[in-house]
C-alpha cells in the first residue's frame, strides 16, 4: 500500500472527511494527514503548518500534497515548499483521487488525475 507521506489540504472539514471516509474503506493509513484552512489562516500561517508537515515526513520519501481548489492559499503555499521540500502537489482533491494515491501512491502522478477524472461523470442520464 501506500509508502509515500500524503497530505489534504482543503477549505473547511472536507480533508478531514475525506481522511476518515478513506481509513473506513481501506483500514489504519500511516503516513496520511489534513489540515484545514480557515478564513482566519494567512498565507503564512497556512504555509507554517504545511511545513511543520512537511519537516516531519521521513528522510528519503517524497510528499504528495493533494489540496482542493488550483490556485487557493494551499495551493499556492504547497508550491513554494516544493522548492525547500521534496513535495508534488496535486489540486482538485476527490475520494477517488485519494484511494488511488493510497493504493498506488508510487505510480506516475498523472494515473491519480486520471482516476479522479474518471470518477467524474453525469450519472442517471434522462432517456
Amino acid at each position: 500500500r501506500m509508502s509515500r507521506p500524503v497530505l489534504v489540504v482543503t477549505h473547511g472539514g472536507v480533508g478531514d472527511e475525506l481522511v476518515a471516509v478513506a481509513r473506513d474503506l481501506l483500514g489504519p493509513i500511516a503516513q496520511l494527514e489534513s489540515i484545514s484552512v480557515s478564513a482566519q489562516d494567512s498565507l503564512d500561517s497556512l504555509s507554517a503548518k504545511i511545513e511543520k508537515w512537511s519537516a516531519r515526513m521521513p528522510k528519503g520519501s517524497r510528499g504528495l500534497v493533494l489540496t482542493d481548489l488550483k490556485n487557493s492559499s494551499a495551493t499556492v503555499s504547497a508550491l513554494a515548499l516544493a522548492k525547500k521540500y521534496p513535495l508534488d502537489c496535486i489540486c482538485g482533491v476527490n475520494l477517488p483521487i485519494l484511494l488511488k494515491t493510497l493504493t498506488h501512491s508510487e505510480g506516475p502522478l498523472d494515473a491519480i488525475v486520471t482516476a479522479g477524472r474518471s470518477g467524474i461523470d453525469v450519472v442517471g442520464k434522462p432517456k
